[in-house]
């Protein structure tokens, strides 16, 4: 059989390298918990925001449909209010 290992006191300074490396990868795996916090609100936001985006496509459509009703096919400078008709 093997001979036991006596059990050793581990240097103080080889102690403080185990320590650090360990504080280091328990404060990366916070960080990266703490991003994928932020990601999941940042997709929450999108997902409202593309809900708006699809809102106001719809509302255009409404829009373009009860102005060609009124004026025709054509397009409204808005600096001078005025509508241009479309050339035939």
């Amino acid at each position: 059989g093997g001979i036991m290992a006596e059990k050793q006191k581990v240097a103080e300074a080889d102690l403080k390298v185990f320590r650090e490396f360990r504080e280091s990868y328990v404060d990366v795996v916070n960080q990266l918990g703490q991003l994928e916090v932020q990601r999941i609100s940042i997709e929450k936001a999108k997902e409202s925001v593309a809900r708006r985006l699809e809102e106001l496509a719809v509302r255009e459509n409404e829009i373009v449909s009860e102005f060609e009703v009124n004026y025709g096919i054509g397009e409204v400078n808005l600096e001078t209010g005025e509508f241009i008709p479309q050339d035939e």
